[in-house]
């Protein structure tokens, strides 16, 4: 007895251009048959599992590439600029990646492409700035681990006082300034829910309109309304999302807070450091 195959060319190609159907020759003796059977019910096991292998890496987010982007040290520190929230030209990013024109052109340009980056023109120039809420919690992620230095593997904190007590998060503030504002909005109910379900509640809604904030305004769009942040420095947690935008906006208006000229810190007047207490505006 013998048993032979024939499997249509475009089967060998892959299961996507198989024409599902197998010739079978069995021969016996001097007799010999021919027939046909689905190509399905002989190894569809197989080509269901090759299918499914290379489905799964197509749809795998590629993460390698993203972390090849962040990893040059050229365009950390880039990055690291820009989360001060401050658009930049490439001359002052240049300066602070310590390379060339010419080089930080090209690094700009991959940050860029890959979505990490926006370019904002203004007549002849041109300003660069993180690309979103979404990048900026990422970068501020890797902040919390990467080591302070190559010699040891503890969590850098920044050295500065005056940014581990106030600093920009991208459009938000950070710190441990930050941190005792979202304990005072819990203490009194203006917020509520645990990190991951935390709402304002209707007290807090009251509270907003009171302190000249419009939340018609921060509902637009998708942004959640009351993001946690860990906290880089303080480990804790502090708010984020569209009503911890607000918050600073509010604060650095009222010039409660102003910036540093060069840097992420903030510096907050005696008003603003009441108001983090008392959660109210003078009258």
């Amino acid at each position: 007895m013998s048993l032979s195959l024939c499997v249509p060319d475009e089967a060998r190609r892959g299961p996507m251009h198989a024409s599902g159907r197998l010739c079978l020759s069995l021969s016996h003796d001097a007799e010999a048959s021919i027939a046909v059977v689905p190509l399905h019910r002989i190894c569809a096991w197989r080509p269901g599992l090759r299918f499914g292998y290379r489905r799964s890496m197509v749809d795998t987010p590629d993460i390698a590439s993203l972390a090849a982007l962040l990893g040059d040290p050229t365009r950390a520190r880039m990055l690291t600029l820009l989360m001060s929230g401050r658009a930049q030209t490439a001359t002052e990013l240049a300066l602070e990646g310590g390379v060339t024109a010419s080089t930080a052109s090209s690094h700009l340009a991959r940050l860029t492409l890959a979505g990490l980056v926006t370019i904002a023109k203004q007549g002849r120039h041109r300003y660069f700035r993180i690309a979103g809420p979404e990048v900026a919690a990422a970068i501020e992620g890797l902040m919390r681990i990467a080591p302070g230095s190559q010699r040891h593997t503890s969590p850098a904190r920044p050295r500065d006082e005056s940014l581990r007590r106030a600093r920009v998060c991208y459009d938000h503030m950070a710190g441990q300034v930050a941190v005792r504002l979202l304990q005072r909005l819990r203490e009194i109910a203006l917020i509520g829910g645990e990190d991951e379900t935390m709402e304002l509640t209707s007290a807090g809604e009251a509270w907003c309109n009171r302190i000249g904030l419009r939340l018609d305004a921060l509902h637009v769009g998708r942004r959640r309304l009351c993001r946690p942040c860990l906290d880089w420095s303080e480990r804790r947690t502090h708010l984020a999302g569209a009503l911890g935008a607000a918050l600073l906006e509010r604060l650095l208006t009222l010039r409660y807070a102003r910036r540093e000229i060069d840097g992420r810190a903030l510096i907050l007047s005696p008003r603003g450091v009441a108001f983090v207490e008392q959660l109210e505006l003078p009258r």
